[in-house]
């Protein structure tokens, strides 16, 4: 494969991530303010529930549109999700921790300081995603 249609794939795949990434952060976003703004529940409950939302749209698109990863085996499968899984509790601790301190000790309305959690998660979620969990996929789609 030449590098200009390599790096054209990858644009286009960064394209794919970043719309995912848009209805993932709506999806998250939309229930974080609903249960913690008008529900009123606790942080760590809302914080919970956005990211469960933001994982089904996530790693359904990122799966199957984003990384073409839809041929996998279900082992193969059930070690992606195992490592999303492993992400997604890697990102919700940090995400209540860097919230529950910029609240702290800045007084950062946690509204905020959700939206900066999401930018900063972002980077180090596509680098895992395209480079370890969703690799086979990329590797199946290189190959044809």
């Amino acid at each position: 494969m030449t590098r200009r249609l390599r790096r054209k794939l990858a644009s286009v795949q960064q394209l794919k991530f970043l719309a995912t990434g848009l209805l993932t952060v709506a999806a998250d976003y939309t229930t974080f303010f609903l249960t913690f703004t008008v529900g009123h529940v606790d942080l760590g409950v809302a914080t919970v529930a956005s990211f469960l939302a933001g994982f089904i749209v996530s790693f359904g698109l990122n799966k199957l549109w984003v990384f073409e990863n839809s041929n996998s085996s279900v082992a193969h499968s059930m070690r992606q999700v195992f490592l999303y899984v492993a992400l997604l509790t890697f990102n919700v601790a940090f995400t209540y921790c860097f919230i529950a301190a910029l609240e702290q000790h800045l007084g950062v309305d946690p509204r905020v300081s959700k939206m900066i959690s999401i930018a900063i998660t972002t980077v180090w979620n596509y680098v895992l995603y395209s480079r370890v969990i969703f690799l086979g996929g990329q590797r199946d789609h290189k190959n044809r």
